[in-house]
């Protein structure tokens, strides 16, 4: 079974990846270091208290979006072995260097008492293992766990190209087991912590996550990076729906993770993060689905192609979103420790949110430009 041939052009093509990257790298920037996520329990369920839950649940896609997009890509186009090692090579030395680089900017930067000084060995192993003592880089989490799924991807593009009978459905089979385990079970744990379903009355098979190849956050992208690959392989298919349905398929994921944040935080009385931790829910696979689809058609548009500006400034963010994302850090934990503190909390919003990101985004872009020249960054 052969991908088929795409009908779109490739400048098409990639101009739906691009902006599938910039959008996912902007729900990034938007869920570090929010401005207007909800910070308390709310004394009950009203529109005041739920507009922006529902608002911010598109963000949940950051990461998924990532995968899909990488999927995508990877599964429906050849793979040469040694240009893959080659390429998760660069990758590695990339993040450790940029480990070290965050690591050593947030401690010449921004003060920190409990921070080790720059001359210990147990700093140089904060480098070298990506081990914070004090210095908050668990945003890093990302690139390990995509250097693994890229290290897998040729074993899952064989399925995409075989024409062995029974390796579609295998296929197939794949992503449902991989939903059940670690999407649909994730789902239920919420609900269960909740207090809104009983356990001895629902499935728990979180036990079988410790006899899996993969743990929850490996195994969901996995997943997700399939689910890509599949969603580009029935593109034309997907091309003939109507404009409108992945609108609503977008509002109807976001409505649904909005009470998957209610019932949490209502039932247990702490505020439920539902873009961090909703990666692994069934809304955010609607939302990062809907998402996916909507990119295609908006840059299928000839009126997307005639904007040149913004155009052009999507396919230079798509194209370095990695260094985007590691540069990023540096310059919101700046913000977060001189600019967010004097900044009156009334002005906070879903908006502000998406303008601070947006700015972030735009200044990481411009630092990173002349720097992707060095050729290992």
């Amino acid at each position: 079974m052969h991908p088929k041939r795409n009908s779109m052009s490739d400048k098409t093509r990639l101009a739906q990846f691009d902006l599938i990257k910039t959008i996912a790298i902007i729900f990034v920037c938007c869920c570090h270091w929010p401005m207007g996520y909800p910070m308390s329990v709310p004394k009950e369920l009203s529109f005041d208290a739920l507009w922006s839950p529902f608002l911010i649940g598109i963000e949940s896609s950051c990461i998924p979006l990532f995968f899909m997009a990488s999927g995508a890509l990877m599964l429906n186009h050849p793979v040469d072995p040694q240009k893959n090692i080659k390429r998760l090579t660069h990758l590695f030395f990339q993040f450790m260097i940029w480990s070290a680089i965050t690591i050593v900017s947030l401690r010449l930067m921004i003060p920190d008492k409990d921070a080790p000084t720059l001359s210990s060995f147990r700093w140089i192993l904060a480098v070298l293992f990506n081990y914070d003592h004090g210095l908050y880089t668990i945003h890093l989490w990302f690139m390990p766990v995509f250097l693994g799924v890229t290290f897998i991807a040729p074993f899952l593009q064989s399925f995409f190209f075989s024409d062995e009978k029974g390796r579609d459905i295998y296929l197939y089979f794949s992503l449902i087991l991989l939903y059940i385990l670690y999407i649909f079970n994730y789902d239920i744990q919420v609900l269960q912590s909740g207090g809104h379903l009983v356990s001895s009355y629902t499935p728990d098979i979180a036990w079988q996550l410790y006899y899996l190849p993969f743990a929850r956050i490996p195994g969901a992208m996995v997943f997700y990076f399939i689910l890509g690959g599949l969603l580009h392989r029935k593109r034309e298919h997907i091309a003939k729906l109507p404009f409108i349905l992945p609108v609503l398929t977008l509002i109807l994921g976001m409505s649904l993770l909005c009470a998957e944040w209610a019932a949490y935080t209502m039932g247990k009385g702490l505020v439920w993060n539902n873009v961090g931790l909703a990666y692994y829910t069934t809304p955010t696979v609607i939302i990062s689905v809907s998402v996916f689809i909507l990119a295609g058609k908006i840059t299928s548009l000839s009126s997307y192609h005639n904007t040149h500006f913004v155009k052009k400034m999507i396919g230079m963010i798509g194209a370095n979103t990695i260094g985007i994302y590691y540069i990023h850090y540096i310059i919101g934990s700046l913000f977060s420790a001189y600019i967010l503190p004097g900044i009156d909390i009334s002005y906070y919003s879903p908006l502000t949110n998406l303008v601070k990101a947006l700015i972030l985004v735009i200044i990481s872009l411009l630092i990173y430009l002349p720097i992707k020249k060095i050729p290992v960054l």
